[in-house]
């Protein structure tokens, strides 16, 4: 069986964590991210060059903010609630039964039954079981013609009600 080698976040819930780990408890807190800028010249050969650029993702953090968004959260809320008590779930808090057919969103990178697939969207998956880690067991039977693909283990912020 596979197993997912890729897990991701929202903004919010990545400003969540650093809150919490900064131990910040009034304000408005955003991700905020700094990139370089390199250039270089690509090609597949000499005669073929083209400038082209890099950007590299040099730091990422906190910065205090004034307006709530989707980059944001309120470090009051979010050391005096904590993950138990939100009222509303996130996709990776949402439980699944088996056999329920759902859409998989896959972000980034897998190996899947020794193919790697990137950037996927499968509808009409079903659920086999939820793992004790938090993943789920997911058969993509029909829905990928990979050997060893038929049951693979997914992370829950892929799973997505259809």
């Amino acid at each position: 069986m596979a197993e997912a080698k890729v897990v991701t976040f929202t903004y919010q819930e990545l400003a969540e964590m650093m809150v919490r780990k900064l131990g910040l408890s009034e304000g408005l807190w955003g991700i905020y991210v700094r990139f370089g800028l390199q250039a270089t010249n690509v090609g597949p050969g000499p005669e073929d060059l083209r400038p082209a650029a890099i950007l590299p993702v040099l730091e990422i953090g906190l910065q205090r903010v004034d307006e709530p968004s989707s980059l944001a959260v309120d470090a009051a809320k979010v050391t005096t609630n904590g993950p138990a008590s939100r009222k509303t779930k996130t996709r990776a808090s949402m439980d699944f039964r088996p056999g329920q057919r759902v859409k998989v969103v896959q972000r980034g990178t897998a190996k899947v039954g020794g193919v790697t697939l990137t950037d996927n969207v499968l509808e009409g998956a079903t659920i086999v079981r939820k793992n004790p880690d938090g993943t789920y067991q997911v058969s993509l039977k029909g829905l990928i013609e990979v050997p060893g693909a038929e049951e693979v283990t997914m992370p829950a912020g892929w799973i997505q009600p259809l």
